[in-house]
């Protein structure tokens, strides 16, 4: 392979065993990666590209380590089983890590750079987890099995789902399993106040909610809200990880949504051009997970006092879609906050 700058890859194994990875994937596997600019570094990646590059990533080293315990003569890298190297012609390594350990010094990293089900590192480092722990055939069952019957996007939480519902876990194994993804803040856990009576949204400031239910079912939270008439109002969600929609609606006491001046009050993107926007580093346009991106936001004047509702999901409630988001780019479980002005 060579790209633009004249980069031969004819002796980088870990790169040609990457893209071999791929092409397992989308011609005996299943597939849903759009492809397109990624960095190692990015945490707000598609979760359907961050799955495929994790993977690409986790296949090469899976194959290495697969040919050290049979054939070891025949493996020709240079670098550990867990290890990625691309060389650079007369540069000594144009890209080294190990899928084990985030290189914090690489390309500037951040202290979150390598986590969260939209990062590709987080993926891989999530995959060899397993694999060390209960071996490929745990794998191998969701892959093949799980994958191509699912309703969801080929990611990181449709693989979650496919070992859940691959097998009859033990307690401690679905403790190991919350480690493994938790290691790499992939929380697919229920939050403390899952089974507890609804909250006051004045008590919910500057916490982290999950919407996961254990039953993997579609996960809503609701919040108290006291307003007061003629007292204006500013909600919104923001700190989003782990590819999470949230979407917003204000609920009467009767479960309806709110209508105030011929207006519903709901919202799934507070901007809906942040999501998908221009991305300087790829010359080009593509989907963000990040913090804020899919972040919801709704502003009103009650018209009188009264208790309201405030209602999050990753979907609107009664939606056809099941746990899909439009764009495919995000998954049905992850973290957000809320705050009330």
């Amino acid at each position: 392979m060579l790209n633009q700058s004249g980069d031969t890859d004819h002796f980088d194994d870990d790169v040609l065993l990457h893209e071999f990875g791929h092409f397992i994937e989308t011609q005996y596997l299943t597939s849903d990666s759009p492809g397109g600019c990624h960095f190692l570094t990015d945490n707000d990646l598609d979760l359907r590209l961050a799955w495929g590059e994790g993977w690409g990533t986790f296949f090469a080293s899976a194959v290495k380590r697969f040919i050290q315990e049979t054939t070891p003569e025949k493996l020709s890298s240079t670098t550990a089983v867990t290890g990625y190297l691309d060389t650079d012609g007369e540069k000594a390594g144009l890209m080294s890590y190990n899928l084990l350990s985030p290189p914090f010094e690489f390309m500037g990293a951040k202290a979150d750079s390598f986590y969260y089900a939209s990062s590709q590192f987080a993926v891989s480092n999530i995959l060899w987890s397993v694999l060390d722990v209960y071996g490929m055939t745990k794998i191998s069952d969701v892959l093949l099995n799980h994958f191509p019957e699912s309703v969801l996007p080929v990611n990181l939480p449709n693989f979650w789902q496919g070992l859940l519902l691959s097998d009859d876990w033990a307690e401690d194994d679905i403790a190991t399993l919350n480690a493994i993804f938790s290691d790499r803040k992939v929380i697919y856990q229920q939050d403390e106040f899952e089974n507890s009576d609804i909250l006051h949204i004045s008590d919910a400031a500057n916490v982290d909610y999950t919407l996961y239910k254990d039953d993997l079912s579609n996960d809503v939270d609701l919040f108290a809200l006291d307003v007061e008439a003629e007292q204006s109002y500013v909600i919104s969600t923001h700190n989003l990880r782990n590819g999470i929609d949230t979407y917003l609606r204000i609920l009467d006491q009767n479960g309806e949504v709110v209508v105030m001046a011929n207006k519903r009050l709901e919202n799934d993107d507070a901007d809906i051009f942040a999501h998908y926007r221009y991305n300087n580093a790829c010359n080009g346009s593509r989907y963000f997970n990040d913090a804020n991106a899919l972040a919801s936001r709704l502003e009103f004047t009650a018209v009188m006092s009264n208790r309201y509702y405030i209602e999050i999901s990753h979907i609107p409630a009664g939606d056809k879609r099941g746990a899909i988001s439009p764009t495919g780019a995000t998954g049905p479980y992850g973290s957000y906050r809320v705050n009330v002005e």
